[in-house]
Order: structure tokens, then C-alpha cells, then sequence
């Protein structure tokens, strides 16, 4: 038996309007995306992504509105979690969110991107894929808060995984304190 294959067309952006911003929409359990303007004032409760790029380049795709979207890997392996873990039906996502090949865009989206951060419901963050010593260390967050002395009672995986987490390219980012 054949399979079938579907070609997807490049997605192309329409303008924002003045005040507009653009979401993610999506429904739980489903694969299809849509991208939505909303008036910035009135918009939807949404949840925005902070993530790192890394200076990856924008070749992996994902399904828009029936096209196909370039973003990078590391928000492409992310995207499914961060969907999943929304308590939202829509995202607020940089590299999907902004046209990143519109230079008049950017320069009208990215000073709005603090208000955006600040009038989100919730921020996730995406640090990457975890590792058995990364999921210690998250594990253990609520338990570290309550030891007055770190040093004598942390285990040497839970130090490997927090050196780890912490060593991730997101902490080290310009954006993330304005996120």
C-alpha cells in the first residue's frame, strides 16, 4: 500500500495591524496550530515561551494553518511540552509570533515585548530536553528552599543536575530578565 504524502506550502504572514500581536492557538489532544491577531488590549489569556535559540538556524519545520512554519530545533522538540503544560489555548512564542523576516516588524514587536511578558496568565520556560540528573535537580527544588545547609545534605547527582540546569543556554540570555 502506498503512503501518502502531503505537501505543505511555505507559511506567509499577513501585517499586523497598529496594537496587534499575533498567538498560537491550539486545542489539547489536537496536532493543528493557528496563528490568531488579537488587539494587544483586548487579547485572550495566553501563555507566553521563554526559550533560547542559541543561534540555531530556522530549518526544522512546523504545521501552521495547513503550511509549513521554519523554527529551530530547540523550540520545535519543546513545542509539544509546552503545549501540553499551557494552562491557556494559546501561546505567545517570539519566532512564531513575529515575523522574523519582516526587519519593520521586529523593530514595532520587540519593545512590546516586555509588556507582552508582563501581561501574559503564565510564562513558561523551556530550558531543552531533560536528563535523569536534570529531573533531580527539578525534583528537588521545593526541597532545597527548606535546607539551611546546602553543602551536607545535597547528593552528588542532585549537584550534577543542577550544575547541569543551570548551565543551559537560557540563563545566560540578555532576554531572560525582561522575561
Amino acid at each position: 500500500m502506498k503512503k501518502e504524502t502531503r505537501t505543505f506550502r511555505e507559511y506567509r504572514y499577513r501585517p499586523l495591524l497598529p496594537h496587534q500581536i499575533r498567538l498560537l492557538s491550539f486545542n489539547t489532544g489536537s496536532e493543528e496550530l493557528h496563528i490568531i491577531h488579537t488587539d494587544f488590549n483586548t487579547a485572550p489569556s495566553y501563555t507566553s515561551v521563554s526559550y533560547s535559540w542559541n543561534d540555531q538556524q530556522r530549518d526544522h519545520d512546523v504545521h501552521v494553518d495547513s503550511h509549513k512554519l521554519k523554527i529551530i530545533d530547540n523550540l520545535r522538540i519543546g513545542l509539544p511540552y509546552l503545549i501540553k503544560r499551557a494552562s491557556t489555548q494559546f501561546l505567545w512564542v517570539d519566532e512564531i509570533c513575529i515575523d522574523q523576516e519582516n526587519e519593520a516588524e521586529r523593530v514595532i514587536q520587540i519593545p512590546l515585548m516586555e509588556e507582552i511578558y508582563t501581561r501574559c496568565q503564565e510564562c513558561l520556560v523551556w530550558l531543552g530536553d531533560g536528563t535523569p540528573e536534570t529531573d533531580i535537580a527539578i525534583d528537588a527544588i521545593p526541597r532545597i528552599s527548606e535546607h539551611v545547609n546546602l553543602y551536607a545534605t545535597l547528593e552528588s547527582n542532585l549537584w550534577k543536575g543542577l550544575v547541569n540546569l543551570l548551565s543551559r543556554p537560557w540563563f545566560t540570555r540578555v532576554w531572560t530578565l525582561q522575561e
